[in-house]
Parts: C-alpha cells; sequence; structure tokens
C-alpha cells in the first residue's frame, strides 16, 4: 500500500472518530477487501468471514476512538482484523492453536473487478501458486497483511533470518512468474 493511501486511511479513521459518516463509506471501500481477506485466511469459511466483516464495520466507531494519529491506520484495522479472527477462530472450534495457511483469494468473485482487474489477480495466483506454502504465508502476510518479518517469524515458527530468505526468494520466483505469464500473453 503506498503512503499516500496510508496517510487518507489515517485521515478517514479520525474523520470516523469526529462523526463523519461519509468516511466510513470511504473507509469500507478501502479496507472491507483486505478484512475480508483476514478473516478467510483464519476462518477458511466465507460465511464465516462475510460474518466477521459485517462485525467489524459495526464495530467502526469503537475502534476509531481507540486510534492514535501518529499510528498506521492500516496496520491499525489489520491487526483488529486479525485478532477478531483468531477469537472468531478459536470460539467456533473450541482450540488454543490456530492454523495459519494461505488463502487463494483470486479464487473469491469481486462484483467490483473489471476484466484487467480479474486478470491481474488471476496471474498473481498463478504465479503465488509456485511457491512453497510456507512461502505463500510470508508474503501474504508480509505484503497484503503489512505485518513486520519478526511477526511472520512468530506466525510460521522460523526465524527472522529464515523468514527474510524465503520472502525474497519467494519474491524472485514472484517476478520469474508474472514475467513468463506476460511474455506468454504477448506471444499467444
Amino acid at each position: 500500500m503506498d503512503r499516500g493511501t496510508k496517510e487518507s486511511l489515517n485521515d478517514l479513521l479520525v474523520r470516523v472518530r469526529e462523526g463523519d459518516k461519509g468516511s466510513v463509506d470511504e473507509l469500507y471501500g478501502i479496507m472491507a477487501p483486505t478484512v475480508r481477506y483476514i478473516a478467510l485466511k483464519y476462518l477458511r469459511s466465507e460465511s464465516d468471514a462475510d460474518d466477521l466483516v459485517q462485525d467489524f464495520w459495526l464495530d467502526i466507531h469503537k475502534y476509531a476512538q481507540t486510534f492514535y494519529l501518529n499510528n498506521n491506520a492500516y496496520s491499525y484495522l489489520c491487526k483488529i482484523a486479525t485478532r477478531q479472527s483468531i477469537n472468531r477462530y478459536k470460539k467456533l472450534h473450541h482450540r488454543r492453536e490456530v492454523e495459519v495457511g494461505y488463502v487463494d483469494y483470486s479464487d473469491i468473485e469481486c462484483r467490483d473487478d473489471d476484466a484487467e482487474a480479474i486478470a491481474l489477480r488471476n496471474d498473481v495466483g498463478a504465479a503465488m501458486r509456485k511457491l512453497t506454502e510456507t512461502q505463500r504465508i510470508i508474503i501474504q502476510e508480509t505484503v497484503f497483511e503489512d505485518l513486520t518479518v519478526r511477526q511472520v517469524a512468530k506466525t510460521v515458527g522460523k526465524s527472522k533470518t529464515q523468514v527474510a530468505r524465503l520472502k525474497n526468494s519467494a519474491i524472485e520466483i514472484l517476478k520469474r512468474e508474472l514475467e513468463s505469464i506476460r511474455r506468454d500473453k504477448q506471444d499467444g
């Protein structure tokens, strides 16, 4: 996520705290897919994920009240969604451990997608399938969820050095695969 979008999220969350109803809709437009993605990652059920997303947005004013302007709103909201997902998973499955896995988000249809966005999502999904399960989780959590290498290391049970190495090799594989897909499309 680029710096401008992160700054606008901070501004939107502050405006939500101040009672601006239009800001909730704008914030929803930007963050809802990410919150759903996180929920799917842990809950592995579209209906459970959709329920969590609805509950998340019902409480958005409460989250806005505890947000501090010098924080990163994107990371703040992702952490809340992650905690809620883990808690809901534990409640649904009565287990203390949460099994973390990669969610192939490319198979989920979105109403707003245009043909170009669908093609890009499919290409990224195809490239991601070339990675190991651990590499997918690392990319998912560092790139899409904006977690640090240290946080991901705890999730996957590896050292920071191993996670950094796996992330770098995964990025190289993704670059190579996406370039190959692009060349195939140009040649075909």
